[in-house]
């Protein structure tokens, strides 16, 4: 420090005589070569060391603690040197990954280590004649304190929280123009659903099904809500293809439905690529959302497990959305912390039908949050921006730059009905092709016998499929029971085969179940047997004393209950449409005979088709159509040429 004020009361001196000044760069150069270096100096200061410590002196008021920082760049080679690796291990291997530990145990293992070392000839004594030991309790807190945190949060609690923990921090990069990145995303809204049905009194009763999922499509360059599916079932594939399904094609339809929505821009824009999470409805796991990904020539991009940030647009809009229906009187509150007051003010929650829920969840969309404008947006709207976005990809375009931006209308009517389906590849068998104990059959379809199809079905209507195969190209297939298909969603068939076969396992002897394997056909086959079981499910779940359990099962019951009301009423009469013109009925290689047991129940018994001079035989049917009744040769309901099912006989 004395050198250093040497020189610095020296510079002064030739400053304030106006001999040199700060930015005369070689006059100070040559200054500092005759200046005489002070006492146990061999070498001369250098200019650019000289104006630093010059500065300090000076902004200090010339004390001359302020030049105490001349070895603060320097490298020294600490005293612990030949046994940090030894200190690093144990705090990384034992230390880190147990963190209740205490650093006397630690010491003392590092101390074992280090005279076994001694012992084995690996470490000797220093230069100074001392032997190493282990460092003192706060040494070892410092050596804690200086390993790298991003590996000791690593060790500790996975690579996951280590990664968000350490990430980049500052603003999302957001893409340029609109449709270069959409996101999707599942929540639970905070509302009960219930449905009205009526019991064996007569009476009308709501009942209540549970809480309403949200399936959301978002664009992250303006944050435009393209489409959302509000329903009770739970997250899936079917669900993710619906909402991609509205987001990409004109929401004509949607907009009839609900007239008090306002500003309605229709998107019908294909987007480069999709952030989901990776779960198994989702392109990540999912093989028919991937296969519309690759139809539409976009990439899924993965968010990490627990990562929103990674897809944090659509994480806003689910806060969003979740905070504005909690204003509904009735809403399932905000679960309360400990730190929070009790709010006595909070109503009762009251549920809604799903019909509500939706067409509220359409009004914030469209009326609320599309043309809100927003903070993040530097004060504009999410539908500004995406005209903004559309015009400006246009005007480049006008231009001569090759931007892509792709509509779906490009794509045909039939193209746009293949793509959102769910994707199966089946063997054509006898009765035609069939699915989740559907089945599906024509005479087109019997050219294919044998052969691997490749089946689309609409999870929406499940009455008629599309089917691919190499020779016959692709053709439509209706559903061998109409009646009960067209019209149905994959998931309430699904609901109502499963109350079939819970009611099934149930009737066998003690509530075990059948040798014999359960047939959707036994039931759709026979009228009166498709009554009695329909009748029966619905009775049984008649139990609304047990809250949870009573309104699922009334919920899974009902839904098919008016279908196969229809279904028994209208299915003699096609049957016999077939058995006049000389037909099997469609899918029927056997037909079910009741027989009355001694104790009054009735049980099914398979009964084969008999042909007299050419004709089908079918019991109780000839005794009813009268042969002089021309108008029974005609069938209005079913095509002439049609599905009837005669390639199979």
């Amino acid at each position: 420090m004395e050198q250093l004020e040497y020189y610095c009361k020296l510079f002064k001196q030739e400053l304030v005589g106006g001999r040199l000044t700060i930015g005369a760069i070689k006059k100070i150069e040559v200054w500092l070569a005759g200046v005489p270096s002070p006492k146990g100096r061999e070498t001369p200061l250098k200019r650019g060391a000289l104006i630093r410590n010059y500065k300090a002196w000076v902004a200090s008021g010339e004390n001359i603690c302020s030049l105490a920082h001349g070895n603060s760049f320097g490298t020294h080679e600490s005293p612990l040197s030949d046994i940090q690796h030894i200190i690093f291990d144990a705090i990384e291997n034992i230390l880190l990954p147990y963190p209740d530990l205490e650093l006397e145990d630690v010491r003392l293992i590092i101390d074992k280590d280090i005279k076994q070392r001694i012992a084995a000839g690996e470490l000797g004594p220093r230069d100074d004649g001392s032997v190493p030991t282990a460092p003192c309790l706060s040494t070892l807190s410092n050596y804690r304190k200086r390993l790298n945190r991003y590996l000791a949060a690593l060790i500790q609690d996975g690579p996951d929280k280590a990664n968000r923990e350490h990430q980049p921090r500052g603003k999302l990069i957001l893409p340029w123009r609109p449709h270069l990145r959409w996101e999707v995303d599942h929540t639970l809204l905070p509302i009960l659903i219930k449905i009205r049905v009526t019991n064996e009194a007569g009476d009308t009763v709501d009942v209540i099904v549970g809480q309403a999922w949200l399936t959301i499509v978002i664009d992250v360059t303006t944050r435009y809500l393209l489409a959302l599916v509000v329903d009770i079932d739970p997250p899936s594939t079917v669900r993710v293809i619906a909402a991609l399904r509205i987001a990409l094609c004109p929401k004509a339809h949607l907009f009839s439905q609900i007239p008090d929505l306002r500003n309605r821009l229709d998107i019908a824009h294909i987007p480069e690529s999709i952030g989901v999470d990776n779960g198994k409805d989702l392109p990540g796991n999912a093989n028919d959302v991937k296969a519309i990904l690759r139809d539409l020539n976009s990439e899924p991009e993965l968010a990490g497990a627990y990562r929103g940030d990674h897809k944090p647009i659509v994480e806003g809009f689910n806060a969003r959305i979740k905070h504005w229906f909690r204003k509904y009187p009735g809403a399932i509150p905000r679960k309360r912390t400990k730190f929070e007051p009790k709010d006595r003010r909070k109503s009762r929650v009251k549920p809604m039908f799903i019909e509500q829920a939706r067409e509220l969840a359409w009004l914030f969309a469209m009326n609320v949050y599309n043309i809100g404008k927003q903070g993040a947006l530097n004060n504009a709207s999410p539908q500004d921006l995406m005209l903004r976005g559309i015009s400006r990809v246009e005007t480049e375009r006008s231009q001569g730059r090759p931007i892509r931006l792709r509509s779906i209308l490009t794509k045909s009517p039939d193209e746009i009905e293949r793509m959102f389906t769910i994707r199966v590849s089946l063997r054509v068998q006898n009765y035609g092709v069939q699915y989740k104990r559907l089945r599906w059959n024509s005479g087109r379809l019997a050219n294919c016998l044998g052969r691997l199809v490749d089946v689309r079905i609409n999870p929406d209507d499940v009455g008629n499929v599309w089917i691919h195969d190499g020779q016959e190209g692709w053709f439509v297939v209706r559903n061998i029971h109409p009646l009960y298909a067209n019209g149905l969603s994959l998931y309430i068939h699904r609901q109502i085969t499963r109350r079939l076969i819970d009611s099934w396992k149930r009737s066998g002897p003690s509530g075990s179940t059948h040798k014999a394997p359960f047939s959707l056909e036994d039931y759709l086959k026979n009228r009166l047997e498709l009554l009695i079981k329909f009748f029966e499910t619905a009775g049984v779940v008649n139990q609304l004393k047990l809250p949870r359990e009573g309104r699922r099962s009334l919920r899974d019951s009902t839904r098919g209950l008016g279908r196969a009301l229809d279904f028994a009423l209208c299915e003699r009469t096609m049957q016999a449409f077939d058995i006049r013109a000389n037909r099997v009925p469609p899918g029927w290689g056997k037909v079910i005979e009741l027989k009355k047991a001694e104790d009054g129940s009735h049980y099914a018994v398979p009964r084969e088709l008999s042909a007299v001079n050419g004709r089908i035989q079918y019991p109780g049917f000839d005794d009813e159509l009268d042969d002089d009744d021309e108008d029974m040769m005609t069938d209005p309901l079913r095509d002439s040429g049609g599905d009837s099912g005669e390639g199979n006989k």
